[in-house]
């Protein structure tokens, strides 16, 4: 008997990709009148693809676009559904693959036009050039995006964009639902290999707010977001600097049950930022759970001096579960990873992890403006975050602290454990900067080339503060660690390596030479009272620990 059904739905599946229908389009030879839709007779335009969907799309059906053609009005793929066998394509045909230039191009002139306008779902949009009006230094030019993506009412599967190259809108690719009573908006959002950039407001902006609840639902199920360019997207437009909230964002996804961010690079986004207190990440995400952040770069993302943020790396408001590891931030105005409470959210930013990373010259905007001073590190924490690691990263900083955490508050459950913590900032500047009570300082490797200066609370130190080898005592951040004053001995710090192509893997300036006092003298976490799964890696990929026991920092000795 299985083997009967399992020959139906092979006679299924071939029934549908049998008929399944292609329909060409192209500017430069079809008609609308006498075409049909095929190779030979394409239709010229997007007028059979409406909102009514006059042309009856299912599953299997693909809408092919001609390579090297320009088309100049949105097409509209609504109230339309593949299947779970089956998605409806959007993509170019007599394209030369690997040669993006020769994609099918869809140019918006139009300042409220969309690129492509969906309600469907069980859908793919692939191998095309997407460009709209947005003036990106003035901050207008277009209300409308790339992509928008919407589900159809009855249908909740998955969304694809894969390979398109999208600029010159209000936002590059965006969804956005309010009030969901529901999960899975859909199924999984999957983003690959994509260009997005000279955008406003954000590049990718795919969230949803779902009502406060105990019964903690998400609008979206899965994310995939791997190996996209985000780039050059500064801004929306902004007349009120308290209202116009996150503005220049990389890609920002809110109300995700779980997902994975790996292998992007991010960089030069959000410089025309006027938003206070709020404001622009190169990578982040909001209100979602299980996310893993890993092997990207984001880097040079910035805001205006006096508004919010500018980081490279976020979890905020009501994340929890997640982690960030295997990731390069440098160069960015503000935190080069940030763990973050919104206000309002059904639950705190909680049981977090931030492990195996580099942050290089990162809060570049410290010197420079008083909120940075304030607010940021290359690892920052605010209040209200609890029950989280922070281990083995390596943090290097040319202008404040390495480590901050917010004044005044409290962020219980904190565990700082193995990191290198290396600072080559003038005199008299912080190392670290702890002002909310509940952090764990344990066995991290801690070096100032300027003369070593931290302060916990309300005390400073030049150095620990039992004027042993332990990490620093104070009231709510009580240790008894087996910390370290020392040179790590890293092979080049704040090198400033642009890496650029995904191999991360292959950067080796913070592996520590010989005679690091670092290494082997890591805290095995894996064992007892620990007992944490601290992954096989280091940051290079390299399996751990090498030596007789682990190493302070993101990489170890080779």
């Amino acid at each position: 008997m299985k083997k009967k059904y399992n020959l139906l739905l092979v006679l299924l599946v071939f029934a549908i990709a049998f008929n399944a229908k292609n329909y060409y389009i192209s500017s430069s030879t079809g008609n609308d009148v006498t075409g049909d839709g095929s190779k030979s007779k394409p239709y010229k335009s997007f007028t059979k693809f409406d909102t009514s969907n006059t042309i009856g799309l299912v599953g299997g059906d693909s809408v092919l676009l001609k390579g090297g053609d320009t088309f100049t009005s949105t097409l509209m793929i609504y109230n339309a559904s593949g299947n779970a066998n089956a998605d409806i394509v959007v993509s170019s045909y007599d394209n030369v693959v690997g040669a993006e230039t020769n994609n099918a191009v869809i140019k918006i002139t139009s300042l409220s036009g969309y690129g492509i306008a969906t309600y469907s779902s069980f859908l793919t949009i692939r191998d095309l050039i997407i460009s709209g009006p947005w003036d990106q230094y003035n901050t207008s030019g277009s209300s409308g995006a790339g992509i928008v993506l919407g589900p159809i009412s009855k249908n909740l599967g998955s969304v694809a964009v894969i390979g398109c190259d999208i600029s010159g809108f209000k936002i590059g690719i965006y969804a956005y639902y309010n009030n969901v009573f529901t999960k899975n908006v859909f199924t999984t959002v999957n983003l690959m290999y994509n260009y997005v950039h000279e955008c406003g407001k954000a590049g990718i902006d795919i969230s949803a707010v779902v009502p406060n609840s105990d019964n903690h639902i998400y609008a979206y199920g899965n994310l995939i977001c791997y190996k996209n360019y985000i780039y050059n997207n500064l801004a929306g437009e902004c007349s009120n600097a308290s209202t116009c909230g996150h503005n220049g964002d990389g890609a920002v996804f809110g109300s995700f049950a779980k997902g994975c961010m790996s292998h992007n690079v991010v960089f030069h986004n959000g410089w025309l930022n006027k938003s206070l207190p709020a404001g622009p990440a190169g990578l982040w995400v909001w209100d979602s759970d299980s996310i893993m952040i890993e092997y990207n770069e984001a880097y040079d993302c910035g805001t205006m001096p006096g508004a919010g943020d500018g980081d490279g790396f976020d979890l905020d408001g009501g994340v929890s579960n997640s982690t960030m590891q295997y990731n390069y931030s440098h160069d960015n105005w503000a935190a080069g990873y940030l763990l973050w409470n919104l206000g309002g959210m059904r639950t705190n930013t909680r049981n977090n992890t931030i492990r195996y990373n580099i942050s290089e010259n990162d809060n570049i905007g410290y010197p420079l403006k008083q909120w940075n001073k304030d607010h940021f590190g290359g690892i920052t924490i605010a209040s209200g975050c609890t029950d989280s690691k922070i281990y083995n990263n390596t943090i290097s900083s040319k202008f404040g602290p390495c480590i901050k955490t917010e004044v005044g508050g409290s962020s219980p459950g904190f565990e700082i454990y193995n990191n290198i913590l290396y600072s080559q900032a003038p005199a008299n500047q912080l190392l670290i900067d702890v002002q909310s009570t509940g952090c764990l300082f344990l066995n991290n490797c801690y070096y100032s080339v300027n003369g070593f200066l931290a302060k916990i609370g309300s005390t400073t130190y030049s150095t620990f503060g039992d004027g042993t080898a332990n990490d620093f005592k104070n009231s709510g951040n009580e240790t008894s660690g087996n910390g370290m004053l020392a040179d790590p001995k890293l092979k080049m710090p704040l090198s400033e390596v642009n890496v650029g192509d995904f191999s991360l893997t292959n950067f080796t300036n913070y592996q520590l030479q010989a005679g690091s006092p670092a290494k082997d003298k890591g805290l095995d976490l894996t064992a007892s009272p620990y007992k944490w799964n601290i992954g096989k890696n280091d940051y290079n990929g390299l399996s751990i620990p090498a030596g007789s026991g682990h190493d302070i920092g993101a990489c170890e000795a080779r």
